[in-house]
């Protein structure tokens, strides 16, 4: 697909961007960034400065290192609108890897340029040689994604980076305790270290615009899942490589092979298995695997060591437990039944009342991506017609299921059409009577 001319517009008008680093920060767990950024791109950025803090002592980093989750930061944004920053000096491996990044997103955006060069003239590479390391760490977010990498690598005792500021915000201290709790207890069944990172790297960018620049570039994705996460957390993670002599350091698919060419994602492995700093590299791991398998590596891990597994999988609660009756809840609950195993058991509250709660919320309220997202509970049916006669009368229902059509209900289409032509009108005038007090 060819480059449009607005795309080729938008990149002229972006020209001399430049962020300079005015000050880096190394206190004993904390790396604080201050910056100025000139030219167009300013508009992106809020504020003028990045921390990122660490469980870990880190005040032995380097300031070429410590510099590397600020740039990863604002990386993919840069290599979009052709900027560059402005400092002393970057670990090698990690300035060197941007342009393979590049080269990813590139392939999986063609309808986007992305610009290979991201520092200034003068900017020192630096090779952080460390003694050839043998440790792991993976990012956990305790998801079935994130336990399918630990219980496949569980032989490694990988450390556990969990990050306060992605999705459990900084501001949510109730969600963070019960995220952190979760952690500390899958850490200590798989007797590895947890590591909390804590930054405000989502709060100085500015996502809704971004997402406005990049839709208007024909990417059909939204900044934060399109571009934005996965390099993002990836760099964070560098301290902590150069410190913990990491080899490697997991982050867990969310799509599989069968999905190539059905989605667009930050995280891929085009762009995450290029990514280095310190000797270290990234590995995007699990994408041999579909949904269904990664449950079922779960649980047969869980049955042959006897260990207790509980994903965390809700993207709706604001307490940082499972819902049980969200789309994302729903679905996981039918893959560990369909494996014969008792929901209960992994982290949810299930019974007959709940089994009927599903049934009516796939026939009147449940929507899923048609792009990908059939295949979820498509396998789980699959496997369960193997054997109906393990499972209870009540999933019937759900073994008889045209999954095809599961947003076609007449009650979910009328319910859809609606919200279409109502939601976004009732949303701006709640709004507008907001700034004008009047509710």
């Amino acid at each position: 697909m060819a480059i449009s001319s607005d795309n080729k517009r938008i990149a002229k008008k972006f020209m001399k961007n430049i962020c300079k680093i005015t000050n880096v920060f190394i206190s004993e767990n904390k790396v604080e960034v201050e910056f100025d950024v000139q030219g167009e791109w300013k508009k992106y950025f809020i504020g003028n400065k990045y921390w990122v803090e660490y469980s870990q002592n880190i005040s032995a980093v380097p300031k070429d290192v410590a510099i590397v989750p600020f740039i990863a930061n604002f990386a993919i944004l840069a290599s979009i609108v052709d900027g560059r920053f402005e400092l002393g000096a970057i670990d090698e491996d990690f300035a060197n890897c941007l342009k393979e990044v590049a080269g990813g997103f590139e392939k999986m955006y063609p309808m986007m340029k992305f610009s290979k060069d991201f520092f200034v003239t003068g900017t020192r590479f630096v090779k952080n040689l460390q003694p050839a390391g043998t440790k792991s760490a993976t990012f956990f977010s305790g998801g079935v994604d994130a336990f399918n990498t630990l219980v496949n690598h569980a032989d490694e005792h990988p450390d556990l980076l969990t990050v306060w500021g992605s999705d459990v915000k900084l501001t949510d201290f109730e969600g963070w305790k019960n995220v952190y709790s979760h952690v500390k207890e899958t850490s200590e069944k798989f007797g590895t270290d947890a590591i909390v990172i804590k930054s405000n790297f989502r709060l100085c960018i500015d996502e809704g615009l971004c997402s406005s620049l990049v839709l208007s570039m024909n990417a059909k994705d939204a900044w934060w899942h399109g571009f934005h996460h996965a390099l993002s957390l990836h760099g964070q993670a560098a301290p902590l490589a150069f410190l913990n002599n990491y080899k490697q350091v997991y982050f867990a698919s969310t799509f599989c092979f069968r999905d190539l060419g059905k989605y667009t994602c930050a995280s891929d492995p085009t762009t995450d298995n290029f990514v280095k700093f310190c000797g270290c590299k990234i590995i995007h791991d699990g994408f041999e695997f579909n949904r269904q398998d990664k449950v079922h590596n779960i649980v047969k891990f869980s049955r042959e060591h006897k260990i207790k597994i509980a994903p965390r999988v809700c993207w709706i609660s604001t307490g940082g437990k499972n819902c049980g009756v969200c789309e994302k809840c729903y679905r996981t609950i039918i893959e560990f039944v369909a494996e014969g195993a008792d929901p209960n058991d992994f982290g949810f509250e299930w019974n007959k009342e709940d089994i009927q709660a599903f049934k009516k919320a796939v026939k009147y309220r449940l929507l899923i991506f048609p792009e990908f997202n059939y295949c979820y509970y498509e396998d789980a049916q699959i496997l369960m017609k193997q054997s109906p006669e393990k499972f209870l009368e009540d999933y019937k229902w759900f073994l008889e299921l045209d999954i095809k059509n599961f947003n076609h209900y007449p009650v979910k289409f009328i319910r859809k059409k609606f919200r279409d032509v109502y939601t976004f009108p009732r949303r701006a005038l709640l709004k507008i009577l907001r700034v004008l007090k009047l509710k």
